[in-house]
């Protein structure tokens, strides 16, 4: 990413804020743009904003979950990743990133000791990530050491 448009975005999400607090969308735009500019905690603080004020925000769930997962914050993630997990179930088309979503909440369970848990979603990450994921052979010998 290029800084300087990161740089921008945070700009014009900052102004947006400031003429509508409302617009809970800047704080996507913040987050994602902190992240761009390799600040995890600053996008953290930004994608928790933004999924307080909408909660029904997969995709946003989804990216919180990640950068905490990213940051060493296994709680966090597991948290935000199986609220972005649950809303985006229910989408039709889902969303390109819910296998992902699912693998890294097993992995972040699997690190809490959740092997239960983690299995669940090691099995709905193999069920819906795509044949030639790179990471399915990784999945699928985790699932099998947990007995699953």
């Amino acid at each position: 990413a290029r800084p300087g448009r990161a740089q921008a975005g945070l700009a014009d999400a900052a102004e947006a804020l400031e003429r509508n607090p409302s617009r809970v969308e800047a704080w996507a735009v913040i987050g994602d743009c902190q992240e761009q500019l390799g600040r995890p905690a600053d996008a953290i603080a930004a994608y928790q904003r933004a999924t307080t004020a909408k909660p029904r925000m997969a995709e946003w769930w989804y990216r919180l979950g990640r950068l905490a997962f990213d940051a060493g914050r296994g709680t966090d993630a597991a948290t935000a990743l199986a609220k972005a997990a649950e809303l985006a179930d229910a989408e039709r088309p889902a969303p390109g990133w819910l296998a992902d979503a699912h693998r890294v909440l097993g992995d972040a369970l699997y690190a809490r000791g959740d092997r239960s848990g983690a299995a669940t979603h090691y099995r709905r990450y193999l069920e819906i990530a795509p044949a030639s994921a790179i990471d399915r052979r990784e999945v699928q010998e985790r699932l099998t050491s947990l007995g699953g």
